[in-house]
């Protein structure tokens, strides 16, 4: 793989995760809902899901020393628990699904997860939620929605969405960041456990070279961002974030269906 990885590639790969990195320090979360879909373009896809969850890990990492008390680790741990079987259902099933419906599953995960958005219609200002008391036990769909998070987060290592929506609405802001943070870090590491025992021929010299390297534009990323959190506008700085996801998920659709169309042609 490292052989045919050409400056063209590296370039758009380094843009691609400091962008990432940049969104989760500013957002919380982000980074596989914009790396993985791009990086899809550019790497195998297995290769590409393992070296955003990798990267995700790093800067989730950078994050974490600051909030760690601000989790609520109650439910992070039980949520990587009722989750735990539709992750290893999803490590073992990924093997057998195609690039091109890893994209449309990607890109109508994206979608769905803007429409959820919009119809929420939440204001960014923590005084005008309405938000559950967090001494409650767990919020709405808590174990349905944390066993698809586990699946997802082995086939496509994208449990982000699902995940924001269990919380969203449940715990303050920076609790939800903060448990959010904690979540992704203990579910990628079990993950890549997983893919350690079930799946290392994916596990290469180059893989590890590739997620070294971007290392430095990811690490870039997160310091161009970190200064910046307090002096952008969260709200319209989401919506530059809910854009690009939007056409994300439109692009990543709609290679599905052409892709579903060229293949009944020539059935």
């Amino acid at each position: 793989m490292m052989q045919e990885v050409d400056f063209f590639i590296w370039a758009l790969a380094g843009l691609t995760v400091m962008g990432a990195a940049g969104i989760q320090v500013l957002t919380g979360f982000g980074f596989s809902l914009l790396a993985i879909p791009l990086l899809l373009h550019l790497f195998p896809s297995r290769e590409a899901i393992l070296i955003s969850m990798i990267l995700s890990m790093f800067t989730l990492l950078l994050q974490s020393k600051k909030i760690k008390d601000d989790a609520r680790w109650d439910l992070v741990w039980r949520l990587v628990i009722i989750g735990l079987p539709g992750l290893i259902f999803g490590v073992l099933v990924s093997d057998y699904i195609p690039l091109y419906n890893l994209k449309g599953l990607i890109g109508l995960i994206l979608l769905g997860y803007l429409l959820f958005q919009w119809f929420n219609n939440r204001k960014i200002d923590d005084e005008n939620k309405k938000i559950s008391n967090s001494n409650e036990n767990t919020p709405k769909g808590f174990y349905i929605l944390g066993v698809l998070a586990g699946i997802l987060t082995g086939m496509i290592g994208l449990p982000g969405p699902l995940v924001v929506i269990i919380f969203i609405d449940f715990l303050p802001r920076d609790i939800f960041r903060a448990t959010l943070v904690f979540y992704f870090i203990v579910q990628y590491l079990m993950a890549l456990i997983l893919v350690f025992i079930f799946q290392n021929h994916f596990l290469s010299y180059d893989l590890f070279l590739i997620t070294i390297l971007l290392i430095i534009p990811t690490f870039i990323g997160f310091l161009i961002a970190f200064p910046l959190r307090k002096l952008i506008n969260e709200k319209f700085f989401k919506k530059v974030v809910y854009s690009l996801l939007l056409w994300i998920g439109l692009y990543s659709s709609w290679e599905f269906i052409i892709n579903h169309i060229s293949l009944s042609l020539h059935l």
